[in-house]
């Protein structure tokens, strides 16, 4: 409990920072990007980042109080930083990345526009009044509230510190969109206070202009962390929506201030976010986790309000099936060519394909205690709480007794089950064919 109130004490710090710090620095910077890439900021001709040296160079310039209010920026090509490899002396505190605010607030439009930014390294082992003015930090550190965020992805990464979130680390009333953090990043806890967030640390507001994080994928990896985490964010006071947390392990933590979407929910919007196959305490493929605590330090688990923050699962064909449609309008996402669900979801599937000569359909399959029903070729599966694999049976024609051989004695269980001349006189047919 006091861990809990303590880190609810370094939130509100954090927040007051957040809007003394922006009072400041938001009012400040002179607009100029001179790089060899090549724009010239507008919308329609945005700065180019086309290397770690322009990327560099906006961080320079932001960190110097430049904050490129209205400033447009993209990214042309994929960018990446070089580092050492694991293993190799020094590489566990190496330190090759400055991120964009640095304690001060960038204020601009930033397209990653698909690309991907790697090799980042960051090891910064501060303290908590440093972190106030300085951190927290992921690629940006702070976001303000004109600023937006989208189509970056972010990969082979390690950001330590006390305060990290992969994209953002701190977004006072700005937007980050269609943003992926892969699972070959890793968001590591040092120092004496931890609040780290896959996506965003602390998702906050400035003045009433809420933090938004939306369309974002979230598969990044936690270690020593032990305070408020997040896959999402670590603490949300604004809006997180349309969001999709995959295969993300979180340590166990004390007081429970962990959550598969956001560790601290603090009285905020969560809509259509959710998250799967996520290990979470040690617990593989963990359920009703998706929230930590609220605002009150009550424990919540998942939101079903609004689907705020919901565990589901795929539905996929089994290996070379190609002869099933599936009716996926009840899906709740998308990731990755594969369609989640929510347990208790019905799924319509239809066999579309035509038998193999001596074959007849026999029915689709989705695994041992599944729920399936049928009406001719349409199949009805009700989703459980795992992925499913659909599979489609098929048996020979004229098989009555099921040992996978046609012969008599299908003929003399035919005439037992009371089956009819035309069913008897078919198997009759197919032995004569042999």
């Amino acid at each position: 409990m006091m861990k809990s109130l303590l880190s609810i004490a370094r939130l509100l710090v954090t927040v007051a920072g957040v809007i003394v710090a922006a009072q400041t620095a938001w009012a400040a910077g002179t607009v100029s990007f001179p790089t060899t890439s090549g724009g010239s900021g507008t919308s329609d001709d945005p700065y180019k980042i086309s290397s770690t040296a322009d990327l560099d160079k906006l961080a320079s310039d932001v960190n110097s109080g430049t904050n490129y209010k209205d400033v447009y920026f993209i990214v042309t090509q994929d960018i990446a930083y070089t580092h050492k490899a694991n293993g190799e002396d020094g590489a566990d505190t190496e330190n090759n990345y400055t991120p964009i605010g640095r304690g001060k607030y960038f204020q601009g439009y930033f397209d990653g526009n698909g690309k991907t930014i790697s090799g980042i390294r960051i090891y910064l082992n501060y303290t908590e009044y440093q972190l106030t003015f300085f951190g927290p930090f992921g690629l940006f550190g702070r976001i303000g509230s004109t600023a937006e965020v989208k189509n970056v992805t972010l990969s082979d990464t390690r950001i330590a510190s006390g305060s990290v979130g992969g994209i953002v680390g701190n977004n006072a009333g700005g937007k980050v969109t269609n943003c992926h953090v892969t699972n070959t990043v890793e968001i590591q806890g040092i120092g004496d206070i931890s609040q780290h967030g896959g996506i965003v640390d602390y998702n906050g507001y400035y003045n009433e202009i809420k933090g938004i994080v939306s369309d974002c994928v979230s598969e990044a990896k936690f270690t020593n962390c032990s305070g408020i985490v997040g896959g999402i964010a670590a603490a949300n006071q604004g809006t997180l929506e349309n969001n999709f947390v995959i295969g993300v392990t979180i340590p166990a933590i004390e007081d429970n201030t962990r959550g598969a979407i956001v560790g601290r929910n603090i009285e905020s919007t969560l809509t259509n976010n959710y998250y799967t196959a996520c290990t979470v305490a040690g617990t593989a493929n963990a359920t009703n986790v998706g929230v930590g605590l609220n605002g009150y330090n009550q424990p919540v688990g998942d939101v079903a309000e609004n689907n705020g923050a919901l565990c589901v699962y795929k539905m996929t064909l089994a290996e070379g099936v190609t002869d099933i449609t599936v009716d996926a309008s009840a899906k709740v996402y998308s990731y990755d060519s594969k369609d989640y669900y929510t347990p208790g979801t019905t799924v319509k599937l239809t066999y579309t394909g035509t038998p193999a000569k001596g074959y007849k359909f026999d029915g689709i399959d989705a695994g041992e205690g599944v729920t399936v029903t049928s009406s001719g070729n349409d199949y009805t599966i009700t989703m459980p709480a795992r992925d499913v694999i659909a599979s489609i049976n098929f048996i020979l024609k004229g098989d009555i007794n099921g040992d996978n051989v046609v012969n008599v004695a299908d003929i003399v269980k035919a005439i037992n089950d009371g089956k009819s001349q035309d069913e008897i006189n078919e198997i009759v047919n197919i032995i004569m064919d042999r």
